[in-house]
């Protein structure tokens, strides 16, 4: 009877908490909902960890009927798994939601899981992802930024000069996302000497992007956009402070997400006392108390000073 008990128990679920568990068993009653993605994500919200949210949605999309829930369920996943810096298991979960629908892959969740795969140090993987990408994806930019990433894989081998041959053809791409990329890429790929020019380029082109020398996985998920792609993550702020709120043109540096509100506060207070204008806001989709900074007048020196303090940020873009 305990072996029979035991075969039907998921082998990880006694390493969830107990609202993690009986929230699964209410929603697997509601696989033929119309709404069932709706309902497991707003499920997920409710958690208390995000380790609990992001294991039940995986654990939805394996019984959702309906391929596109199981897409949007991988995709709300791989989202929270970004969120705390678990790129290997978030590269599965884009990937999963690429190839949840029969037919074509989706090109844009492939791209993504090649920036997870590159930020997790699975340089080889990541490479042939964007190989494959560069040339099969139906979207330009897709296929550009894929061109992109095959860059940082081939400087993450110690090869500069294809890494610079590949941000040199697309610096001057139409697409912003496209062009400043390249940028990144070129400027971590040059020489000390040269690096400051391209400074100088970025911000002249580009005002208010990141610190060009900051990590890896930030100037990849400028490109892919991966961690603002997730329903879990969609950006609606509400409550005391709506980054909606700021002046135009505005550039907002996310540095922190937590379930309890009292948390994100102290971090604003630790911020506060770097001397930078940190807010909290929370997401409507996720229920996420959400730490951001105002990059100000000068985004480098904000980067910069986060960086120092030991605080990873990436750029909120598409704020309301």
């Amino acid at each position: 009877m305990f072996l029979a008990i035991l075969s039907v128990v998921p082998s990880n679920a006694f390493c969830q908490s107990a609202e993690a568990l009986a929230a699964r068993l209410a929603v697997m009653k509601k696989t033929t909902d119309a709404r069932f993605s709706s309902i497991a994500i707003d499920e997920a919200g409710k958690l208390a960890s995000v380790d609990d949210a992001q294991w039940l949605l995986g654990e939805l999309a394996g019984v959702a009927g309906q391929a596109g829930d199981r897409k949007a369920l991988y995709v709300g996943r791989a989202s929270l798994l970004e969120l705390v810096g678990k790129y290997r298991e978030a590269a599965s979960a884009w990937e999963a939601a690429a190839r949840a629908i029969p037919g074509v892959a989706d090109a844009r969740c492939l791209l993504s899981a090649a920036a997870c795969m590159l930020a997790a140090g699975e340089s080889d993987a990541a490479s042939g992802f964007a190989a494959a990408l560069s040339f099969c994806s139906p979207d330009a930019a897709t296929a550009s930024l894929a061109r992109l990433i095959s860059g940082w894989a081939a400087l993450s081998f110690g090869d500069a000069q294809t890494a610079r041959s590949i941000a040199s053809a697309a610096m001057d791409n139409p697409e912003p996302r496209v062009a400043v990329s390249a940028l990144l890429l070129a400027r971590a790929a040059a020489e000390e000497p040269d690096r400051e020019g391209y400074d100088r380029l970025l911000s002249k082109r580009f005002p208010g992007r990141p610190e060009a020398g900051s990590t890896v996985p930030l100037a990849l998920f400028l490109m892919t956009g991966s961690l603002t792609a997730g329903p879990m993550l969609a950006t609606a702020p509400v409550g005391s402070t709506n980054v909606g709120d700021g002046p135009v043109g505005a550039t907002f540096f996310q540095v922190g997400a937590f379930r309890d509100e009292a948390n994100a506060q102290a971090l604003v207070a630790r911020l506060a006392r770097l001397g930078l204008e940190a807010h909290a806001g929370r997401k409507a989709s996720s229920g996420l108390f959400v730490v951001y900074v105002n990059a100000g007048q000068d985004a480098q020196a904000t980067v910069l000073k986060l960086k120092d303090a030991g605080y990873e940020s990436w750029m909120m873009d598409g704020i309301p």
